[in-house]
């Protein structure tokens, strides 16, 4: 806490430090009604009406929606589902990784004021199960390979649930029967809408827990297309690695379309699809998660295709080391690689990328190496002590808390963990990081992976950016195991090498590391030679997997 005078007072008030966005605020737009849909509607048609043309394709099937599209299918869907009996507050479950209609379906069930909640498509029974009793889901979007475990689960509840299939299924209905219908039923505007009002339930990926359903409301889906409106817009196509069951996938294909952004996706994420979509698309700008970004650069056979049409790249949700930022610089054109932060409750927090109005994509000049970037607009944070819970300055390490109206608005149906995450309009993240004099912020690791060894804390990623650094070393895990000798935990690594770089000893990768890193950072538990790291559903290598990984104990 610190102290501030009022000169005109002569008192002293206590203060907080907080670091707010330097950008200009972005107010909410006057609207007839107070539904998320009514401007996302507006901007898709005044798009439509100003020649632009292009809004969603999936780059594997070749399907293809524009912004014409946007009102008269989501009307269809309306239509159907409102003969089909969904009133406001309704619940409709999506477990699919379709790439366009999907959110021309979410936008139909929020013309009627449903309610949409995210599952993975390989989500098992149990799972699909727990989701449709908590939010008493009375349809279920999906695949047909995710049929059979739908059918299990629906068989388990006391009500009727409908299962609506992207494709054909014995037994289920198919979307098509939605897009067939006339759409005279859809109503012409939400009347009653509150800026309060959920529309979106999103599954967090449950990696440092039991996973749990982020609420977004109409005033946060808002803030989400108006907050990032600063990003530039480009004729050329955006390649987004996604799934519309992320935060991300879901947001920034119905933000980009508000933007007049074309979106190229794909429904299965894979190294070769990704090489076809760069050079049959000619993609300007990619987004997607570092796993598989660095394919384009690292992967020999990227070297096939034409890649010269990406001028800039943004990733993010996991500490990027060094080496990502170096490999992806040596595609032909690369200019600029982006990092930002957010996470399923807020999905838009920081980011490298220039928003202050430039007509190209572009990276903040001069920034930190390593920074995830500035806030937002309306975005503020503050470093929390991790023993006081005292906020802190700049350049000191705490659990970063923040404060959004893109944030959501708590957890579905979890009173007790809401309130102890979201508190006083703040979310805390359980993310530790911190922020310097010029308001760049640093994420350093989840504090959950953190450990102690002999009170001093230890950071798995900044021991991993180091093994990194290594030539022979080509993907890394480090995790905290109990310390034999009394000193809590040490840290061990487990090491995936390069092709190439089979006679390297783990004792050289050790002694490598432990040159570059203060002594109680030492690899103590040792090092470990694997052909792969567990990976979780999103691709990011989850440690807690990495550590129950039966290994030999290290010899002495």
């Amino acid at each position: 806490m610190g102290a501030r005078n009022d000169e005109q007072t002569g008192t002293v008030e206590a203060y907080e430090p907080v670091l707010e966005s330097c950008y200009p605020s972005v107010p909410i737009p006057t609207l007839t009604t107070k539904s998320a849909v009514e401007y996302i509607l507006q901007k898709f048609e005044s798009n439509h009406k100003a020649g632009l043309s292009n809004w969603v394709t999936n780059t594997i099937t070749g399907e293809h929606l524009t912004h014409a599209d946007m009102g008269p299918l989501s009307a269809k869907v309306a239509s159907a589902m409102k003969k089909r009996g969904m009133t406001k507050g309704d619940m409709a479950l999506y477990l699919t990784s379709d790439v366009t209609r999907i959110y021309t379906i979410i936008t139909g069930v929020w013309r009627l004021g449903g309610i949409m909640y995210s599952s993975y498509p390989e989500d098992t029974q149990d799972t699909l199960l727990m989701r449709i009793q908590e939010s008493n889901a009375k349809w279920i979007f999906c695949d047909p390979f995710s049929v059979p475990q739908c059918k299990e689960a629906v068989a388990q509840v006391g009500w009727n649930v409908e299962i609506i299939v992207f494709g054909e299924a014995e037994g289920c209905a198919s979307v098509e029967e939605l897009f067939q219908d006339d759409g005279a039923d859809c109503p012409a505007k939400l009347e009653d809408a509150e800026l309060s009002d959920p529309l979106l339930v999103l599954c967090t990926s449950g990696t440092t827990g039991q996973s749990k359903g982020a609420v977004y409301t109409n005033r946060s889906i808002l803030a989400f297309c108006l907050g990032t409106i600063g990003i530039p817009r480009t004729e050329r196509p955006a390649m987004l690695l996604l799934r519309c069951t992320h935060v991300l996938g879901l947001a920034f294909p119905l933000r980009n379309g508000c933007s007049g952004l074309w979106s190229v996706m794909m429904h299965q994420v894979t190294k070769d699809n990704i090489f076809k979509c760069v050079e049959n698309y000619k993609p300007v700008f990619g987004f997607g998660f570092p796993t598989f970004l660095i394919q384009l650069a690292i992967d020999p056979e990227a070297e096939k295709y034409d890649r010269s049409s990406l001028e800039s790249i943004c990733t993010g949700g996991m500490v990027i080391p060094e080496n990502f930022y170096t490999a992806m610089m040596t595609l032909p054109n690369m200019k600029y690689v982006m990092n930002g932060y957010g996470m399923t409750e807020c999905g838009a927090l920081t980011t490298t990328i220039d928003l202050s109005g430039m007509d190209e994509f572009k990276t903040i000049e001069n920034h930190p190496h390593l920074t995830v970037g500035r806030l937002y607009p309306n975005t503020s944070i503050k470093v929390l002590d991790l023993d006081t819970g005292k906020a802190l300055g700049p350049g000191e390490r705490g659990e970063v808390a923040i404060r959004s109206p893109i944030m959501c608005s708590g957890y579905w149906n979890r009173p007790e963990e809401s309130a102890r995450t979201f508190v006083d309009g703040w979310m805390k993240t359980g993310d530790l990081g911190y922020y310097d004099a010029e308001g760049y912020v640093f994420i350093v690791d989840r504090i959950k992976e953190t450990f102690k060894y002999f009170n001093n804390h230890i950071s798995p990623a900044e021991i991993e950016a180091v093994i990194l650094r290594h030539p022979a070393v080509a993907e890394v895990s480090v995790f905290g195991i109990s310390d034999p000798n009394g000193g809590d935990h040490i840290p061990r690594a487990i090491v995936v090498l390069k092709k190439g770089f089979e006679g390297t000893t783990k004792e050289e990768i050790e002694s490598f590391t432990n040159e570059r890193v203060a002594s109680y950072k030492h690899l103590r538990g040792g090092i470990y030679f694997v052909e792969s790291l567990p990976r979780g559903k999103t691709g990011k290598v989850v440690r807690s997997i990495a550590a129950s990984i039966s290994l030999p104990p290290k010899l002495c």
